[in-house]
């Protein structure tokens, strides 16, 4: 229980640094606001109703974007497989 006249100014391990606005996540995560709604909306992306808005943590969405990129499963492999003509092509006849 926090006394009355304490000087101690609240947990700051608890509370963030910085808020996005639906516009601001859905320019990062490059979709439309809608979606953004949406996505809140289903439980994927976490926000903080304050009022009539939604603010979301710019870690929180930091993070979900940087789990989210793809990236190669291996060293030798790439992010973009090279494409194999497929072996009917070439017994085609003329």
């Amino acid at each position: 229980m926090m006394n009355v006249g304490s000087t101690h100014p609240p947990d700051c391990d608890t509370v963030p640094q910085t808020f996005l606005t639906v516009p601001e996540v859905a320019e990062i995560l490059r979709c439309s606001k809608k979606t953004i709604l949406r996505r809140v909306s289903a439980g994927k992306l976490p926000a903080v109703k304050d009022g009539g808005r939604y603010l979301f943590e710019a870690t929180a969405i930091r993070t979900l974007f940087v789990a989210r990129m793809v990236r190669p499963k291996s060293e030798g492999q790439t992010m973009f497989p090279v494409r194999r003509p497929h072996a009917a092509a070439s017994n085609s006849t003329d």
